[in-house]
């Protein structure tokens, strides 16, 4: 008996040592061989920090993996994974896994940090009780680095800020007005999580997502927050390669995970719950899928029409937004036409209403 059970000790993997005061980067790489190395140079230029930069070819066909492999190979703090293609969900699950600091880093391959910006979160997250370091960051047009876009964190914040559970439940409740212009828990990037709250809690990207898993990561982690920080400072730059392709989102193999943000209210709501906070996220539905409507109108063409039509078929039948639409109240630069349209079902001339405004709201 005793054998047997030191076999089966001997065939459990050792879990990786935890390395104090370390940060793991993790940035999945799909296809962006002419920014993946302006990505990895800003990781390396971060001075007086001690971190690992891990980084998950997604599948590549094209030379990111290898450009990776040139930076790994003369720097023994880089680490290049090869993965089939997964999506970025997948991806940062693989760098989760893999990683051996303290805390955490999520990094998009067409972005880049400013100086200092690790040592910078290092300090803000090891004040007593911060679970959580959030930075500002600029949006870069990718076709010119000089146009850059102050994020909607000003909506909000004027000035770094601590928050306590109190003051996050305060915010989530403007969330869940106008989810649009509170996008502090919107993304896994830009931000210092603590790798213990991560996997003893086992918090990984939902890999079914395709959209929104940050968004559902986020909520999750949330739970264990006791406090976070908010720091002012723009701490790194989110590219986009103009305003337009912000909108556009590759249909993923499966049409119906465009609508990931089902699943990323379904965690909000169980915080709600966990909090004992007497909202709900019927509004907050109805906005989603209305932004996600536009999007699709924006890119719909007669190469996708089928399965855009689908999708929006989809949802004018789905009876949790028609019963949601009884407690969504638009605000005044909102569209008026397009609840109204999914109220009496009619998808053809919702998907024509949808693309109209995503011409108007994105300017083509």
């Amino acid at each position: 008996m005793n054998l047997l059970n030191n076999k089966k000790n001997k065939l459990k993997p050792k879990p990786k040592p935890i390395k104090k005061n370390t940060i793991s980067v993790i940035v999945p790489v799909f296809n962006d061989e002419n920014r993946i190395a302006r990505c990895i140079q800003s990781v390396q230029n971060q001075k007086y920090i001690n971190f690992e930069l891990i980084i998950i070819d997604d599948g590549s066909d094209d030379t990111s993996a290898q450009i990776a492999d040139s930076y790994a190979s003369t720097d023994g703090r880089i680490k290049v994974i090869k993965s089939k293609n997964r999506g970025p969900a997948a991806a940062r699950n693989i760098g989760i896994k893999s990683s051996i600091g303290e805390f955490i880093f999520f990094l998009d391959s067409d972005d880049y940090l400013r100086k200092n910006t690790l040592v910078f979160l290092l300090d803000k997250i090891k004040a007593p009780n911060v679970d959580l370091a959030i930075g500002d960051f600029l949006i870069t047009n990718g076709l010119c680095d000089s146009a850059e876009i102050k994020s909607k964190h000003t909506l909000k914040f004027s000035r770094t800020v601590t928050l306590n559970k109190s003051k996050i439940n305060d915010y989530l409740n403007l969330y869940l007005d106008r989810p649009n212009k509170y996008p502090l828990f919107v993304y896994s990037w830009g931000r210092l999580f603590k790798a213990s709250i991560i996997k003893e809690n086992k918090l990984f990207f939902n890999e079914k997502l395709w959209t929104f898993e940050d968004v559902d990561f986020n909520f999750r982690y949330l739970i264990w927050v006791d406090k976070l920080i908010f720091v002012k400072n723009k701490i790194m730059n989110h590219t986009i390669d103009n305003i337009s392709l912000s909108a556009s989102m590759r249909l993923p193999k499966d049409p119906g995970s465009f609508f990931g943000f089902k699943q990323a209210l379904k965690s909000l709501d169980f915080y709600l719950k966990k909090m004992k906070i007497n909202n709900n996220i019927s509004h907050t539905y109805v906005c989603y899928t209305i932004i996600q409507l536009i999007r699709l109108g924006f890119q719909y063409d007669r190469h996708n029409k089928k399965a855009i039509l689908k999708l929006v078929r989809g949802c004018v039948r789905d009876e949790m937004l028609q019963k949601s639409l009884n407690h969504y109240t638009p605000f005044s630069d909102d569209s008026k036409i397009i609840p109204f349209l999914i109220k009496i079902r009619q998808p053809l001339i919702l998907l024509y209403a949808c693309k109209i405004r995503g011409r108007i709201r994105y300017k083509t």
